[in-house]
């Protein structure tokens, strides 16, 4: 959910959307698109408890899953108000 949000707003501003599920990348994105992205899902260390911003987690990591539904619920938030703004400067313009 996080991926798909965070490529929604790079789409909504006709950026070009990678083709990838690197978390690290797709939350530059944003920046890039002039919307920075709140601390909460900037920062990705509740995916990967050993930091960093892989998917990928040692043998005995777990994931904090509260945390993550949290997260993905913020992101998907977020991105709704970006898309929906940029539909309204669209049929304004």
């Amino acid at each position: 959910m996080v991926e798909k949000s965070l490529k929604a707003v790079v789409a909504v501003r006709s950026l070009e959307i990678p083709r990838s599920h690197d978390l690290g990348l797709l939350i530059r994105l944003p920046d890039s698109a002039g919307r920075r992205l709140p601390k909460g899902i900037r920062e990705p260390d509740w995916l990967n408890p050993v930091g960093g911003h892989s998917a990928i987690r040692p043998a005995g990591a777990t994931l904090d899953r509260s945390l993550a539904v949290e997260v993905a619920t913020r992101s998907l938030l977020w991105a709704r108000e970006r898309v929906n703004a940029a539909r309204k400067d669209e049929h304004a313009g």
